[in-house]
């Protein structure tokens, strides 16, 4: 009788108090409020939300460096919640070549490719690669990519790199300097009056819209178009808080990142070609690297990919003569075609709100998926 009134209580206390949502804490390795990337951040946090767990956001240095961020989720120093961290892969090449393969670097494929391949046999070496030290990764979204290149100098033919100092870094630098270049290290903060003092002669940044929010339109005179197709970001979370979540749990985490993924590639294209606008009406000149240039880049790159590749998952890349072929003929460098922008508009008529709203209306990923690949098919007419 005693035990029966027991179980009765034990019930009803139960179903009295609704079970408390498990908290998620989300580490950036840049600031939350940054341009572009930090909304892609808070659309994370609010759709992971919306699926009934606690969040919490902190950007670079808000609770954790930004460099620290991936040893601190790995060894599970947070000991009261689920931990993530959000970044892209280059930043920890230093720890495994995995890094800079899964990556941004010069050639790679364009997102939509890259998307699909990280569905097939990227997915192995990225489980593979985060695995090794205790991390779960999701790809979720793309950065603006930075392969471009902002310059106080013209730079007309490979043997211009000779006397160039540039600010890069990653694997990018490894191919500058293998072809001549100075390169040099900075902190964002220094950029500006280094290449207004002539510390350096030209730059790297997150494409055409953040290098304009840093202002390298008054301190250069020219913005060659890059290498770089895709800068894909991953989630990664401690595998054993992983592992605390049920299956429902973690489908609702991919199911979030697969969104903002889909909207940060189209959403990217839409700002390029707004900027290269912008860009183009301040006065730099916009240039696409010469043709000996793109080969000799390609060249090199190659013979400094060995270094990093792994025996079965080599780099990713553009054949030769397809990146030449679409280097030139990008939709977004091609803004004022009214058939090109109508399609990116039409696709993005809801997105400029995503961001800010859990439960934004977008298209579906098939949908998004068809949209760019007409993109992609009218852009070689």
């Amino acid at each position: 009788m005693i035990k029966a009134l027991l179980r009765q209580l034990l019930f009803l206390f139960l179903v009295s108090y609704p079970a408390v949502a498990k908290t998620i804490d989300i580490h950036a390795t840049v600031p939350a409020n940054y341009p572009v990337i930090g909304d892609y951040f808070k659309a994370i946090g609010a759709n992971i939300e919306a699926n009934g767990f606690a969040v919490n956001l902190y950007g670079a240095g808000e609770k954790v460096g930004a460099f620290d961020q991936f040893d601190f989720v790995a060894s599970g120093q947070d000991k009261d919640n689920i931990s993530a961290f959000w970044s892209v892969p280059e930043y920890w090449m230093s720890k495994d070549s995995g890094f800079v393969v899964l990556g941004h670097h010069p050639f790679n494929l364009e997102p939509i490719e890259h998307l699909r391949w990280l569905q097939g046999d990227g997915e192995k070496l990225m489980n593979t690669t985060y695995g090794k030290f205790n991390l779960k990764p999701v790809l979720c979204g793309y950065w603006p990519t930075d392969g471009g290149v902002w310059s106080t100098k013209l730079i007309d033919e490979s043997t211009d790199f000779r006397a160039l100092h540039i600010r890069h870094r990653g694997i990018f630098a490894d191919m500058y300097n293998s072809m001549g270049a100075k390169t040099i290290s900075l902190p964002g903060g220094e950029i500006y009056s280094a290449l207004q003092t002539g510390v350096v002669d030209a730059t790297s940044w997150l494409g055409l819209m953040h290098g304009k929010h840093m202002a390298f339109d008054e301190v250069t005179q020219y913005y060659f178009t890059g290498f770089g197709w895709s800068r894909p970001a991953y989630l990664a979370f401690n595998r054993s808080d992983w592992m605390r979540l049920n299956a429902n749990e973690q489908k609702s985490i991919l199911e979030t990142c697969d969104l903002v993924t889909r909207n940060s590639i189209a959403n990217n294209k839409k700002i390029e070609a707004e900027y290269f606008d912008i860009v183009s009406k301040s006065g730099v000149k916009i240039k696409f690297f010469d043709d000996e240039i793109v080969k000799a880049s390609f060249d090199a790159f190659n013979l400094i990919a060995a270094n990093y590749e792994y025996e079965s998952a080599k780099f990713q890349i553009q054949p030769l003569d397809k990146f030449m072929n679409a280097y030139k003929t990008s939709f977004w460098v091609d803004y004022n075609s009214q058939t090109k922008m109508a399609l990116v508009q039409n696709l993005l008529n809801q997105t400029d709100s995503y961001a800010n709203s859990a439960q934004s209306t977008i298209a579906t990923s098939d949908e998004l998926l068809a949209a760019l690949q007409e993109a992609e098919e009218l852009k070689q007419r």
